[in-house]
């Protein structure tokens, strides 16, 4: 269930993931991520499982769901980093610079767990890289804002992170 749910995820299908899959029932994507959250015990994909569906409810500006499906997260398995990221990510979306740079903080001393799980570590990097650029470009910190653009455009050199250096030098 939880795989499929994942699946689902990632074609980034609207149908799929924001549309009711029926009367009185949320997408087929949350439906499937809150079925599975009923039926396992594992407290590391249950974690994994908070995340998406607070990645959903971010992407619908339900912001409020989504740092409840974090906290959720936290709750379940509180290792790894991603779900700092995701909170900083949400807080950023939410322009909250102070929250969302505590919860970066928090990803950046919080190291990768051994786990059976599959995680990018060069995902979580960006991740975090992202939304600190968009943490020191809105607070002013325009030192740390080209650092962190450079960075980006190191690990991941887009059209998109070659402008920011540019436009910031």
């Amino acid at each position: 269930i939880y795989y499929l749910a994942k699946a689902y995820f990632d074609t980034k299908a609207p149908e799929i993931l924001y549309e009711s899959a029926g009367e009185g029932m949320d997408s087929i994507t949350i439906e499937l991520l809150k079925d599975y959250l009923r039926k396992s015990g594992w407290p590391e994909e249950r974690g994994q499982c908070w995340e998406y569906l607070a990645m959903i409810h971010r992407e619908r500006k339900e912001y409020k769901k989504a740092i409840q499906a974090l906290l959720e997260s936290l709750y379940e398995w509180p290792q790894p980093p991603s779900v700092y990221i995701q909170l900083a990510i949400t807080y950023v979306t939410m322009g909250d610079w102070v929250k969302a740079f505590h919860w970066a903080k928090m990803a950046g001393k919080t190291e990768i767990p051994k786990t059976t799980l599959v995680i990018n570590p060069r995902d979580y990097k960006t991740m975090l890289l992202e939304a600190l650029f968009h943490i020191y470009l809105n607070t002013g910190k325009l030192e740390e804002c080209q650092k962190v653009a450079r960075d980006l455009a190191v690990l991941l050199p887009s059209g998109l992170n070659k402008d920011r250096v540019s436009q910031i030098d």
